[in-house]
């Protein structure tokens, strides 16, 4: 399986492009990540102010690790726009964006396993490639994928370039 399940995703519909959407991560994630953040960075600053310098670096580094956290759990996403799936995540190496194209003619179905109120749902490639897309309450990524199978098959149908009405 190539990629990683997002855990934190809720559906977002761009009304500026109709049929076009997003995973993002959840606001309670985001804000969560946020929070660990914030505190790190006031503890640094108490640790500064009582004059334990070796523990404000040790804070500080905590801190930049929550960051980094952060910025690559924004960064790793993917979108359904038109007729392809768009998988985007950072590489560390060179701090580069990366992004990933799969045609909807590429994709044979979209993939769901559940086992109790948990469930995956994955992009599978008439290759036999798989590509994670989300994992979480079953409810949740049942409606996630049936949106992006129905997408799917519509991009299918639908030769590029021409719009529905």
């Amino acid at each position: 399986m190539r990629g990683s399940f997002r855990r934190d995703a809720e559906l977002l519909h761009d009304p500026a492009h109709p049929g076009a959407f997003e995973p993002v991560r959840s606001h309670g994630a985001r804000n969560f990540s946020r929070l660990l953040i914030a505190l790190s960075l006031a503890a640094v600053g108490l640790d500064l102010w009582t004059r334990h310098l070796y523990v404000a670096i040790a804070q500080l580094l905590l801190s930049l690790g929550f960051l980094l956290v952060h910025v690559l759990a924004e960064a790793r996403s993917w979108r359904f726009a038109s007729d392809e799936v768009v998988l985007r995540h950072l590489a560390l190496p060179a701090l580069r964006l990366r992004e990933e194209k799969l045609r909807a003619q590429e994709i044979a179905r979209v993939g769901l396993a559940r086992r109790g109120s948990r469930a995956r749902a994955w992009l599978e490639l008439k290759s036999g490639l798989r590509y994670a897309l989300v994992e979480g309450r079953a409810e949740q990524v049942e409606r996630i994928a049936g949106a992006v199978q129905s997408a799917v098959l519509l991009a299918q149908v639908e030769p590029k370039g021409q719009t529905l009405h």
